[in-house]
């Protein structure tokens, strides 16, 4: 009787282990098949651009007056959208900001770019010009459902 508890016991560690030993060796199959599928896309690190083996270029950021935390999530943003592969450092003494990426994504990057400054430029509306904006086209339809119901009261059909 102790002797089959201990068999028991045995049998369920080594299904308990083979288990795990399964489940690491899928996750380790998964790991190298993305570090070897070389398909990364967006933000990455300097060393990872240059193992791609592509011409790298660059932008300074401070010359297109992108520069505060949430003009640079924009960028992010727009890169990742556009499939490109970037890294953005800092100079030396930390007063530019530099956008690395592929010699190849050239067009993406000017597009992405631009996109980001558009947005920077719109005209933003104040909180007034939203209320007034809104209380314009509440009366527009409060005279369309008016006119409406008025019909409706004469007989006509709509």
């Amino acid at each position: 009787m102790l002797e089959e508890q201990a068999v028991r016991v045995e049998l369920d560690m080594a299904k308990m282990s083979g288990k795990l030993t399964v489940g690491a060796l899928k996750k380790l199959f998964k790991l190298l098949i993305w570090q070897l599928s070389g398909v990364h896309h967006g933000e990455q690190s300097l060393k990872a651009l240059n193992r791609q083996g592509r011409a790298l270029e660059s932008v300074d950021l401070a010359d297109k007056n992108i520069c505060n935390r949430a003009d640079l999530q924009e960028i992010k943003r727009q890169l990742k959208s556009y499939a490109v592969d970037f890294t953005i450092t800092k100079s030396a003494d930390g007063s530019k900001l530099y956008l690395w990426f592929k010699g190849q994504d050239v067009e993406r990057i000017q597009e992405a770019l631009k996109n980001c400054i558009a947005k920077k430029a719109s005209p933003k509306m104040s909180i007034r010009d939203i209320c007034a904006a809104a209380k314009e086209k509440a009366a527009a339809l409060n005279a369309a459902l008016k006119a409406k119901a008025h019909s409706r009261e004469r007989g006509e059909r709509t």
